[in-house]
C-alpha cells in the first residue's frame, strides 16, 4: 500500500515538475571552418624537422649538382674550343651557384611539412629525372651552333610527344607515392645518390680524356682600336663579307642595277673558286696564305699557320700597319701569334665579371636539358657567347667582335681617322651573307620572316656600309689611294655528302634544289682605278691562292714568294684550280657535317658544275666543329 502510495506522489511530482520545466535552449550554430582550417591535413605532418631533412638533403643536392655543376661543365669541355674562358674562370662560380641552389632548396624542401613537403619533394624528383632524360636520351638533334636557323615547326610532334613525356615523367614520383608511399621515400633518396655518382663518374673521364682544354682567355684578343685609321699614302683595305656567294651579289645587283655606278672603279672577278667550304680554315688561310688537310688538330695547324707565314712575314719586314677585326676563336687561335705584325693584337686581358662567364654557361647548357618547347629561348650562335662575355662597352678591354650593325653605326658617329704612315693593310670580316640574320638593308637591327629575306637584306646591308666607308674615302681624297677587295671567305654552304648531291638540299634564295658550284664573290678596285667607270666583270680564272699576292702588290711589297697576282693572271689563262669541300656524314642538316675532305679540281668556268671534278675523298682526321659535339 505504501509503495502504491509512493508511486502515486511520484507519478503526481513529475507530472507537476513536467509542468514547471522551462523550454530547451536553442543549440548553438557551428562556425564554418576557415580556408586554413580545411588545408590543414596538407600541412599536417608527425615528422620532425630531422626526418624531413632527410628527404630534402639528398634530393636539393642532385638538383644543384646536375643542373648547376655538372652539365655546365659537360657542355664546356665538349665546346671547349668555341668559348673564351677556361674551365678554371667557370668552376669558382658553378659551385658556389650549386652550393646556393642546395642551401636554398634543401632549407625551403625541409621547411616544409605533410604533403606540401612531399609534394614538392616528388616535383624536384621529377624535374631532375626529366632533365637528366632530356639530356642523355631525349634530345633531337638541331645541327651545330653555326648560326644557321632552325625550322622549329618541323619539329612540332616531336615536341608535342616531348612535352607529353615531361609531363609523364614529373607526375611518375606523385604516383608511386600515392601508390607505394613507404617506398617513395627511400627510392626519392636512392635515385638522387645513383644521379650523382653516376654523372661524378662521367665527370671524371671527360676530365681525364679531353685533349682540349685550353683556356681561351690565354689567347689574347684583337682590339677595337684603330678599326678606322686610314693611311694618308696607301690602303688596301679588304671586305670579307661571310658566305657572300656569286649567286648572292648577282641577286643583289639585278635588283638594284644602281649600284653598279656606285661600284664604279671595281672589277667582279666571276670565275673566282674559293679554298674551302667552311670559315675554318678558309679565313686563316686568307689571313696568312697557309693551308691545312685536317692532319693537324685545329690549334696547331693556326699556330702554325699564324708563325710561319711568308705573307705575314712580308707585312711586318714591309713595316706596313696592319690590322685585322674578325673573332679570334674561330679564325686565329690565339691572338698573341700576332703581336707584332698586327697593330691591334693584344695580349690575354683580365677576365670578364664572373656573371657574365656564369650566365652564358647556364644559358649554353640549359639548351642541352630543357624540354623541346623551350629550346627555341637558349638557341645561340656559338659566336654570340664571345660577343655575350665580352663585347661591353663600359669594360677597359674594347674587344673587337662581329656584329655588323655596331660596326655600320660607328663607321657614321666616328668616321675614318687619317694617320701619316706609309701603309695600312685593313681587314674586316662580317656577317655578309651568314646567319644569325639580324641587319635589314639600312643597317638596323632587325628580325626576318624568312631566311631569304634576311640573307638579301643583311648582305645589301653591308654593300651599303662598304659604300658608305667609300664615300668618306673621298670625302678624305684618299679613294684613289686606296686599293679595296670585296670577298668572301666561301660561298653558298649547306650540309651534304658531297657537291653531286647539293641537289638534296634547298637553295635558299631561290627555294629551288640547289647546285653543286660554289664561287664567292671577288671584286676589286685597285688604286687609281677610273671610278667614272661602272663595275666591270672579268672572266679570269683565280682562287684564294691570288688574294695574298694581290694584297703585298698593292701595298708595294714583293709578292713572288707568296704566288701569283691577280694581275699576274692572264685575261685567257687555263689555270686549274682546287677546291676543298667537307663532306657530312648524311644529306640532312643535322648529320655530323666535317666527315670527309672532299678536293674537287675545277678547269674553265666554275660557275659550271659540269666543270668540276672530284678527285679525292679522305676521312677528316681532325675536324673542328663535329669534334667538339
Amino acid at each position: 500500500m505504501l509503495n502504491e502510495h509512493f508511486s502515486e506522489v511520484s507519478i503526481t511530482m513529475e507530472s507537476g515538475n513536467e509542468n514547471l520545466k522551462t523550454p530547451p535552449a536553442a543549440e548553438k550554430k557551428k562556425r564554418p571552418a576557415t580556408a586554413g582550417e580545411k588545408l590543414a591535413f596538407l600541412w599536417r605532418d608527425k615528422r620532425n624537422w630531422k626526418q624531413r631533412l632527410l628527404n630534402a638533403l639528398p634530393v636539393s643536392f642532385a638538383v644543384a649538382y646536375t643542373f648547376c655543376l655538372f652539365q655546365p661543365l659537360e657542355v664546356f669541355i665538349k665546346n671547349n674550343s668555341f668559348l673564351p674562358f677556361g674551365i678554371g674562370a667557370l668552376t669558382p662560380p658553378l659551385i658556389l651557384l650549386a652550393l646556393g641552389v642546395f642551401v636554398g632548396l634543401g632549407a625551403c624542401l625541409t621547411l616544409l611539412r605533410g604533403k606540401i613537403h612531399n609534394a614538392f619533394v616528388s616535383l624536384s624528383v621529377g624535374f631532375l629525372i626529366c632533365g637528366y632524360l632530356q639530356c642523355n636520351l631525349l634530345n633531337v638533334d638541331h645541327g651545330t651552333l653555326d648560326g644557321a636557323s632552325v625550322a622549329w615547326h618541323d619539329y612540332r610532334v616531336k615536341t608535342v610527344l616531348n612535352l607529353v613525356l615531361w609531363v609523364f615523367l614529373i607526375l611518375l614520383p606523385f604516383l608511386i607515392h600515392y601508390l607505394f608511399p613507404k617506398v617513395w621515400k627511400y627510392a626519392a633518396r636512392a635515385l638522387a645518390a645513383l644521379l650523382v655518382v653516376a654523372q661524378t663518374v662521367a665527370l671524371i673521364v671527360m676530365l681525364l680524356t679531353s685533349d682540349s682544354l685550353y683556356d681561351n682567355s690565354r689567347n689574347g684578343y684583337l682590339k677595337r682600336e684603330g678599326i678606322y685609321d686610314v693611311s694618308e699614302n696607301n690602303n688596301v683595305v679588304v671586305f670579307l663579307l661571310d658566305r657572300f656567294d656569286n649567286k648572292y651579289a648577282d641577286a643583289i645587283l639585278a635588283a638594284e642595277p644602281a649600284l653598279e655606278n656606285a661600284l664604279g672603279g671595281f672589277t667582279f672577278y666571276e670565275n673566282f673558286v674559293g679554298s674551302y667550304s667552311r670559315t675554318y680554315p678558309s679565313v686563316a688561310y686568307l689571313l696568312t696564305g697557309v693551308k691545312t688537310d685536317y692532319s693537324q688538330k685545329p690549334r696547331e695547324y693556326l699556330e702554325n699557320a699564324f708563325t710561319t707565314s711568308p705573307f705575314l712575314k712580308a707585312l711586318r719586314e714591309g713595316e706596313v700597319e696592319a690590322r685585322v677585326y674578325t673573332d679570334v676563336p674561330y679564325t686565329i687561335g690565339n691572338a698573341e701569334w700576332l703581336i707584332g705584325t698586327v697593330e691591334n693584337a693584344a695580349p690575354p686581358m683580365e677576365l670578364p665579371p664572373k656573371g657574365r662567364i656564369l650566365s652564358a654557361m647556364m644559358i649554353l647548357s640549359s639548351y642541352r636539358w630543357t624540354p623541346e618547347a623551350l629550346k627555341p629561348y637558349f638557341h645561340y650562335y656559338t659566336n654570340d657567347y664571345f660577343t655575350y662575355v665580352y663585347d661591353d662597352p663600359n669594360a677597359e678591354y674594347d674587344v673587337y667582335s662581329s656584329d655588323d650593325v655596331r660596326f655600320r653605326a660607328d663607321l657614321v658617329s666616328q668616321g675614318l681617322t687619317v694617320r701619316n704612315n706609309a701603309a695600312t693593310y685593313l681587314f674586316y670580316h662580317l656577317s655578309g651573307s651568314h646567319e644569325p640574320y639580324y641587319m635589314d638593308a639600312a643597317g638596323n637591327r632587325a628580325e626576318f620572316a624568312s631566311d631569304r629575306e634576311g640573307l638579301l637584306q643583311q648582305t645589301r646591308g653591308d654593300i651599303g656600309t662598304l659604300l658608305l666607308y667609300i664615300e668618306q674615302l673621298k670625302e678624305k681624297g684618299l679613294y684613289d689611294k686606296t686599293t679595296i677587295i670585296v670577298t668572301a671567305d666561301h660561298g653558298r654552304t649547306g650540309t651534304v655528302t658531297d657537291l653531286e648531291h647539293a641537289s638534296e638540299i634547298e637553295n635558299v634564295l631561290t627555294g629551288e634544289p640547289d647546285t653543286g658550284e660554289r664561287v664567292p664573290v671577288l671584286m676589286i678596285k685597285p688604286r687609281g682605278a677610273d671610278t667614272t667607270v661602272p663595275l666591270q666583270r672579268s672572266q679570269k680564272q683565280l682562287s684564294h691562292e691570288n688574294l695574298c699576292p694581290t694584297i703585298l702588290e698593292a701595298l708595294e711589297l714583293d709578292h713572288t714568294a707568296v704566288g701569283r697576282s691577280v694581275k699576274d693572271v692572264g685575261d685567257d689563262e687555263e689555270v686549274v684550280r682546287y677546291f676543298y669541300m667537307n663532306g657530312a656524314k648524311a644529306n640532312r642538316s643535322t648529320a655530323p657535317r666535317d666527315w670527309n675532305l672532299i678536293t674537287y679540281k675545277i678547269t674553265g668556268d666554275a660557275n659550271d658544275f659540269a666543270n668540276w671534278e672530284r678527285i679525292s675523298t679522305e676521312r677528316i682526321k681532325y675536324p673542328y666543329y663535329d669534334s667538339s659535339r
